[in-house]
Formats: C-alpha cells, structure tokens, sequence
C-alpha cells in the first residue's frame, strides 16, 4: 500500500514537474511576426524580461531570447540588416550562457548576413576574434580582427577595435614588431586625442618588450610634450585627454624599471 502511494505521489510530481517545464520551454515556437521590425520588437522583450532574473530564471529567459533572435532570420532571411542584428544579439545570448560553439555558430551568422556592409558584420568578426583569443587560438583570433579591421562601409569605431586588438593580441603573444606595426596602423586611424594616446601606449609598451628602453622614454617623452597643452585645457576633451596621459601602461612600465634599476 505504502509503496503504491508513492508510486502514484511520484507520477503526480513528475506530471506537474514536466508540464511546468514545457509551459516555460525556452523552445517554445515563436509565431511570425507581421513584419521584421516586429519580430525584432519581440526578441528584444524577451531579451529585457532576463534583467533583474537569477540563476534558473535568468538562463532560462535568456534561452527564450536567443530563441526569438533566431526566429527573426528563420522568418524573414531576406531582411539581411535585421537579421545580422538578430544572429549578433543571440551570439550575445549564447556567450552569456556559456555555449561558445553556438554563439560562435550566431556570430558566423551574423558577419554572412551583414558582410554587404554592416557595423553588425565587424562586431561579429571581433566578437569571433574574442572567442578564439579566449580559447588561445591566437591565429584564428587575428585572421578576425583582421576581417573586423578591413569591414568595408562600417563604422571607423570598430575598424579601430579590430586594429586594437592586433595589437594587444600581438603583445600577448610576445611578437613586438607586429604589435609596433599594428599600434602605428591604429594612431594613424585614431579618432581623436585620447585613441591616439592609447594607440601609442601600447606601442611603447612593444618597444619595452623588445628591450629598446632608450627609444620608449624619448617617445613618452616625446608624447606628453606634444599634448600638454590639449590635456591642459579646461574642456572636457582635455579632461579625458589627461586622464589617458596618466593611466598609461607604459608610463607605470617605464617608472617601475627606473625604481629597480633596469
């Protein structure tokens, strides 16, 4: 009798458990939207439901989103913009959760959908180059911050992230003359005082790594002469142009080897 009860008790649990879980299945089919803009409008509600969510809920709501992302090019593939946007944002979703092969799968996605011209195609292209440094596929990771560096018809922004991460890929991997390459490519592309200031940061950081101590303080030296005056202004450029001066990597590099000696 006792074990018939929790025969019967074990089936009701395991009913409701399983009912529950296909009610808020993250696969659930999503309908077709009236137009893109509105299936869109759909993944994006998903994606908002997942913020405040933790643990179980929050994975949960994020499946449910990049189910609806992938709805939009499931529906509507011809939409090439939109669909890029949509194969990225699952990307996103994806990461987020940890699953590096299929957000490495959206991504790819995304940069074919877009590759006409889209900004959506060169954050693809660095979001693949990330993955692979992540994963120390460091040829791979270059061979996308490449294709990010040369995206056509996008954004110089992230042009300028492609051609920023060659440069930290390269000084992570120790090869100096690239990254010194790779960093004037960067400070003749650079939007502005402060990108200009980063861009040549890192290329003195290339020169310590390559022993050339000499040439690096001449060229910091060289750096903060030719923009006192900016960061000196009372405007918020010059604020932030100051603030790049002083958090520079080599600076801190170059003053750490003075005080032991080099």
């Amino acid at each position: 009798m006792v074990k018939r009860l929790i025969l019967l008790w074990t089936m009701a649990w395991f009913s409701v458990t399983s009912g529950f879980a296909q009610s808020e299945s993250p696969t659930a089919e999503v309908q077709k939207a009236e137009s893109v803009e509105a299936q869109m409008e759909v993944a994006k509600q998903r994606k908002s439901e997942a913020q405040g969510l933790k643990g179980i809920a929050r994975i949960e709501q994020l499946k449910a989103a990049a189910h609806a992302f992938q709805a939009v090019a499931r529906f509507w593939p011809k939409e090439k913009e939109v669909v890029a946007e949509a194969c990225f944002r699952r990307g996103e979703m994806l990461r987020s959760l940890g699953e590096a092969g299929a957000a490495r799968g959206a991504f790819e996605e995304a940069a074919e959908a877009g590759r006409a011209g889209n900004d959506f195609t060169a954050r693809a292209y660095l979001e693949l180059g990330h993955l692979c440094r992540r994963a120390f596929e460091h040829e791979d990771a270059l061979v996308f911050y490449r294709k990010a560096r040369d995206c056509k018809k996008v954004s110089l922004r992230y042009n300028n992230d492609g051609r920023e991460w060659i440069t930290r890929l390269a000084l992570e991997i120790f090869a100096w003359k690239d990254a010194r390459l790779a960093a004037r490519d960067w400070e003749k592309h650079a939007e502005g005082s402060v990108e200009e200031v980063q861009a040549r940061d890192l290329h003195i950081l290339a020169l310590l790594g390559a022993g050339d101590w000499r040439k690096a303080e001449k060229e910091l030296a060289e750096l903060q002469k030719s923009m006192s005056r900016l960061a000196s202004a009372p405007t918020r450029e010059g604020a932030q142009l100051k603030t790049a001066l002083e958090e520079m990597k080599a600076l801190k590099a170059i003053e750490l080897a003075r005080t032991n000696g080099r």
